[in-house]
């Protein structure tokens, strides 16, 4: 019952909604255009923009700002966040030497394998500070990173 019930539901709106459809149709017909333009056949001259009109159109798009449903400017600037780039995955795979020490690492950006490294040594924006016994300390830009060897 619960079925019949609602299709008789569906079927009137739809009823309703072609009837309001075709009076809408036939009074458009019915009402003539007046803010119709011709229809050109032929193709305009070109215009001959001046700097004064051009800058008139930019103040025009710009006060009005065609491209937001209110027409108004955001009450909040946009400032997208920076992108910092990706933090390399540095991988201390043993020490070298003697005082001084050489490091040898992986995961150096634009090199690849492993790298021999001693202190002061400069790798992009990477630079080693100090090479020990068993850790090194790599300073980048806004990380620094204190590496120490696995021991098994």
């Amino acid at each position: 019952m619960r079925t019949a019930a609602w299709e008789r539901g569906l079927w009137g709106a739809t009823a309703v909604a072609v009837i309001v459809t075709a009076l809408g149709v036939r009074a458009a017909r019915a009402t003539p255009a007046t803010s119709a333009r011709p229809i050109l056949t032929a193709a305009a001259e070109p215009r001959v923009l001046d700097a004064d009109s051009i800058a008139q159109a930019v103040a025009y798009v710009v006060a009005n700002d065609p491209f937001r449903l209110s027409r108004h400017p955001a009450t909040v600037a946009y400032s997208p966040a920076p992108v910092r780039p990706p933090r390399p995955n540095l991988v201390l795979r043993g020490i070298v030497g003697g005082p001084p020490w050489g490091a040898i690492l992986e995961g150096i950006p634009g090199r690849d394998g492993n790298v021999l490294v001693r202190r002061g040594d400069s790798l992009g924006t990477l630079v080693v500070r100090a090479v020990g016994r068993d850790t090194v300390i790599i300073k980048g830009v806004d990380t620094t990173w204190r590496l120490t060897v696995k021991h098994p």
